[in-house]
């Protein structure tokens, strides 16, 4: 109505987004079960708040809130997922590189190099349609859909194994993983600027 009456032009669409829900009820103080986000963020970090709210929260629709849900997915895939792949390449490449990463090898690759890195240079535009599209939800997944690919190509590739009988292969399979996890931390670093690039220093030096 105000913006009719100034003569301005009415949105052409409207974006609504859900309730966050506990247990499928609608939060309310009355009821006592009123979640503060601000002691969440005291006690977890902000940028693992965030994370679970850009995950869970799908736009139009309700979601539903728990501390449990919550700690399952800082656990298994911020922890685990991420933060473990980031501490073991950090770690190898101090204690086995000398603290410098690797070259990215002479690039004929394997089928699991080649794999890796369409994975990851296709996702930037995937993620951004995504996020045009306001699915965010969808685009966070896409990323740690990356993220356990590089996890699966360490096991593949077992450069851990093979540091002292092949360097050379060991270093290029570091280096790959290396790059893949430097993408998903670049795309997930508008969630969780402190947490990337806390890891991106301890992994790439800087990106």
């Amino acid at each position: 109505t105000m913006l009719m009456a100034l003569d301005l032009p009415l949105p052409r669409h409207i974006i609504a987004h859900g309730w966050w829900l506990i247990d499928r009820t609608k939060m309310s103080k009355s009821l006592g079960n009123v979640v503060d986000p601000m002691a969440m963020k005291d006690k977890y970090g902000v940028d693992s708040l965030r994370y679970f709210l850009m995950r869970e929260m799908v736009v139009g629709l309700d979601a539903d809130f728990s501390e449990e849900a919550f700690l399952k997915r800082h656990n298994f895939e911020l922890a685990n997922d991420l933060g473990n792949l980031a501490n073991r390449l950090a770690k190898f490449v101090q204690r086995q590189m000398g603290g410098v990463v690797p070259a990215p090898g002479d690039g004929s690759g394997t089928p699991h190099d080649d794999d890796l890195r369409a994975m990851a240079t296709a996702l930037p535009a995937k993620v951004r349609a995504l996020v045009e599209d306001l699915r965010i939800e969808m685009a966070v997944e896409a990323v740690m859909n990356l993220v356990r690919r590089v996890n699966r190509y360490v096991t593949e590739t077992e450069p851990f194994k093979v540091i002292k009988s092949e360097p050379a292969r060991a270093g290029a399979a570091v280096y790959q993983a290396l790059e893949g996890l430097r993408f998903a931390l670049n795309l997930l670093a508008p969630i969780m600027p402190g947490k990337c690039a806390g890891a991106g220093n301890r992994v790439c030096g800087r990106f």
